[in-house]
């Protein structure tokens, strides 16, 4: 490789920009003008024409239009033939042929949504009905009902997304145009569209694309008077307000096909007024007209689009020049910070005082959830999104700053669970489980591979809001609130193996919200309530089963810290008591005495987990 290309490729890499990913643009056809289930492709990297895909299970057009793929799998939602369908059919990026049979949409009449997706679920918004539905991408089976709603029955729409919001644009109500634009906040099942903004025009059949931050919409049909728009305008996706004028494609198109990576944009197909099978491209930080990119194989409209590289995926990991791994970074996942649920994921060094910086962003928004990880990769598990107890196993690496992709389930939707690890496992224990049970599972995966997790064994006594913290032998588990009341057990398990929790001793008092962090010596557990919040630090001798020793005091009483350590340094973080904490506080392991000022967070912030990348349970 050229010196150009090394450097050329580390700006790439360095920018976020998503080249390794954006690599295959598949489009279904839809109209030619007639119902087809021809699927063609594009290579992305460099101008020409489409060549043929392979085909779906069933011919039709008016599917449900926008990014609704990940890095592995697209698909294609829904449609009519000429009357409505409910298949779901999916394919995988890295083969090629024909589609296979997903499932059926959770609403039997629907069509001609907006379509979103991110790396964990594809989403349906609209479509002759007012409802939303998902699917999540990695399995099979029918639409999930959203729980929230678009707000009206339009179809015909635009749509796309990011990570975190999905986008109506436009549409028909059931035959007047409409220049509206919604969205709704992904992670948060349940919530209605909120109002964006509005289109330069009322118009259907308009096609949507976009990066990480900004939304393009081109094209479009209204009927009074009769308008082929050739039209494309921009939002970004964080704020709200009027789309704004970005330039115009090469001719006025209704019912094209959008689709992205974070630094192109592609329009395929349309009407204008006859079909055609036009391909136009525009760079989509930069304003201006599309250029032609080459042509579809067949005349196409009404079909749908999307690549396996778009902006609603995580971002491409920037790898840093200034770390190497396990030398003491801490990473905070989530959380409640500022009395809001969060998707952030902040880290600091344990060596050094100081305080908070940014690292990325979880897929979803996350609180009370479970750490843990390895020298290179972290892991954040389960927890509360916000209102959804869940599944979700999300993992960083951890020497470059980005955004988490997913690596698999837990065995059980639930939250305040805590985690610990050995150097090949992750385990976690203590689900607050749906309706509200207090559960005594425990789950583990291999952190080398992704997939899900496996049922480990049980507690002692089923409890949650527990602290937890291991060698690279044992794991132990502290106190927790055991429905109607708290206790003092601590206990232990091997972790190589599997099989139920031993009995290792009692904490001080019986508490629930303390935190955990260890030697490859010593446990230490602080902070708690009982139900009053307390400040008491006391420890144990992990080789040996018994009783904790008072160690010293936190800075100030809290509960719900996080907690991270290297072999010499512990650290609590954030907390609340019952206001949230920013305070970050430590102690040498080794010794005992009071806590000591670190730093502060970003924000203040609670009920999160903290993982550090030279933990003590690495250390064989």
């Amino acid at each position: 490789m050229a010196v150009w290309d090394l450097k050329e490729r580390n700006n790439i890499v360095r920018g976020n920009l998503n080249y390794r990913d954006a690599t295959r643009g598949i489009h279904a056809i839809g109209y030619n003008p007639s119902i087809v289930n021809t699927v063609e492709q594009l290579n992305l990297a460099s101008t020409g024409n489409a060549t043929d895909y392979g085909d779906l299970t069933v011919a039709r057009g008016e599917l449900t239009r926008g990014n609704t793929s990940n890095n592995t799998r697209g698909i294609m939602y829904g449609g009519r033939t000429p009357t409505i369908v409910n298949n779901i059919d999916f394919n995988e990026f890295a083969t090629t042929g024909n589609f296979t049979d997903f499932g059926d949409t959770f609403s039997s009449t629907t069509s001609g949504g907006a379509g979103a997706g991110n790396s964990i679920r594809a989403y349906k918004l609209g479509g002759r009905v007012s409802d939303v539905e998902y699917v999540n991408i990695a399995s099979t089976g029918n639409g999930i009902d959203f729980g929230g709603n678009v707000g009206d029955a339009r179809f015909r729409l635009g749509g796309c997304s990011n990570e975190t919001r999905g986008f109506t644009f436009g549409g028909s109500i059931p035959a007047a145009q409409n220049n509206q634009i919604d969205f709704i906040n992904l992670a948060s099942l349940g919530n209605d569209a909120s109002d964006f903004g509005d289109l330069s025009a009322a118009k259907r059949q308009a096609a949507a694309a976009g990066s990480t931050t900004r939304a393009l919409i081109a094209g479009g049909y209204t009927d009074s008077p009769a308008t082929y728009f050739d039209v494309i305008e921009f939002i970004e996706m964080a704020s709200t307000g009027d789309a704004v004028d970005f330039g115009n494609l090469t001719a006025g198109t209704s019912y094209p096909s959008g689709f992205s990576n974070r630094v192109t944009a592609w329009f395929s197909g349309g009407y204008s007024p006859a079909v055609t099978k036009k391909i136009d491209t525009v760079n989509i930080s930069t304003l201006g007209n599309a250029t032609d990119f080459g042509d579809l194989v067949t005349t196409s409209a009404s079909g749908n689009a999307y690549t396996n590289g778009h902006g609603g995926l995580p971002s491409f990991q920037r790898p840093s020049v200034t770390y190497m791994s396990g030398s003491g970074r801490a990473l905070v996942w989530g959380g409640n910070r500022s009395a809001a649920d969060s998707i952030n994921i902040d880290m600091f060094n344990i060596t050094t005082l100081g305080g908070s910086s940014d690292f990325g962003d979880l897929t979803v928004v996350n609180d009370k959830n479970a750490a843990f990880g390895t020298h290179v990769k972290g892991f954040c598990a389960i927890g509360q999104s916000p209102s959804e107890y869940n599944t979700a196993i999300d993992v960083v690496q951890t020497q470059s700053q980005g955004n988490a992709s997913n690596f698999g389930d837990a065995v059980t939707a639930s939250n305040r669970a805590k985690g610990f690890n050995n150097n090949t496992r992750g385990v976690v224990g203590g689900h607050y489980v749906t309706p509200g049970s207090h559960s005594d599972a425990i789950d583990y995966i291999s952190m080398a591979s992704t997939g899900d997790a496996s049922d480990f064994g049980n507690l002692s006594v089923g409890r949650t809001e527990l602290g937890a913290t291991s060698n690279n032998t044992r794991g132990m588990f502290f106190g927790g609130y055991a429905h109607p009341a708290y206790t003092n057990v601590v206990d232990f398990i091997t972790i190589a193996s599997t099989g139920n929790a031993t009995d290792f001793g009692n904490t001080v008092a019986a508490d629930s919200g303390g935190s955990a962090f260890s030697s490859a010596v010593r446990g230490v557990y602080g902070g708690g309530e009982s139900p009053a919040v307390n400040n008491h630090i006391e420890y144990f001798t992990i080789a040996s089963a018994g009783n904790s020793t008072d160690f010293g005091d936190l800075t100030l009483a809290l509960k719900f810290m996080g907690a991270s350590s290297t072999p010499i340094r512990g650290v609590f973080d954030g907390g609340q008591a019952p206001g949230l904490s920013n305070v970050i506080q430590y102690v040498t392991i080794a010794s005992t005495g009071d806590a000591a000022d670190f730093g502060d967070l970003l924000d203040t912030n609670s009920q999160h987990s903290t993982y550090s990348d030279s933990n003590s349970g690495m250390l064989g």
